[in-house]
């Protein structure tokens, strides 16, 4: 039962942010071309090369903030879905369980950037090294809280069990972004501003990102929104038809 509530609205709620917070970014970062034009010369060739690479870095690193965006959203309409709950444990497990699932996916999407570095670089190692040492860590994690939750109080345990999967889940983002922070921490690309030329008339967006790789994430992002409906449309269909989280 505990299982069945965690894995349709709290596992919805985490896809929602995850998979439209990233999905645009990915297709696009890892399909484009972002290259310069072959027609400079020498030195000013490398540096528009350069220039031309930070705008893609630029354009990754924006995963965050759109991350967090989501976030937002998603816990605003978490807390007003359960403010329609007439039962206080039922309403505090599921608030709470839901409030670490959304932390969770915010942090999660701080290691964006990076898993777009490994996707770019076929860096294949680092990916499965931290998504196989995340699930292990989220796997023990939920079995040992459900056994402390047990320990104390075979009550504790009914009535916070969904907490238990929002901690599991909260330890396995941590787990995931710290093992890829700390595996590429020598060949991170930060985002920085691209100083202007002295006499140009192009914008802000023009000067520091990929304007069509900008382009291909907006409409990739609007195809993933059909997707995820596509994927996730029992979990919505349940959701939608049910007034609490029983």
């Amino acid at each position: 039962q505990t299982l069945g509530k965690a894995s349709i609205q709290l596992d919805l709620l985490l896809n929602t942010c995850l998979f439209l917070s990233r999905e645009g970014f990915r297709l696009s970062l890892t399909n484009s071309s972002s290259g310069s034009s072959s027609s400079s010369q020498g030195g000013t060739k490398i540096k528009e090369e350069m220039e031309a690479q930070q705008r893609s870095v630029n354009v990754s690193w924006l995963t965050i903030p759109t991350g967090l965006l989501l976030s937002l959203l998603t816990l605003a309409f978490h807390l007003h879905q359960c403010s329609s709950s007439t039962t206080n444990n039922v309403n505090n497990d599921f608030r709470t369980a839901g409030i670490l699932y959304i932390l969770a996916s915010f942090i999660e999407t701080l290691s964006e950037p990076l898993l777009i570095s490994c996707l770019q670089t076929l860096d294949v190692a680092s990916r499965a090294s931290a998504e196989g040492m995340a699930t292990t860590v989220k796997a023990v994690t939920c079995v040992l809280t459900l056994k402390v939750l047990d320990r104390i109080d075979s009550s504790s345990l009914d009535a916070w069990s969904v907490t238990a999967f929002g901690i599991a889940q909260l330890s396995y983002a941590i787990t995931l972004t710290a093992t890829l922070y700390y595996r590429k921490w020598n060949v991170i690309q930060y985002p920085r501003f691209i100083p202007p030329p002295s006499q140009h008339n192009k914008s802000f967006l023009h000067d520091n990102f990929h304007l069509p790789t900008l382009n291909l994430t907006f409409l990739f992002s609007l195809q993933s929104i059909f997707k995820h409906c596509l994927t996730e449309g029992d979990k919505i269909v349940l959701t939608a038809l049910s007034d609490s989280y029983d």
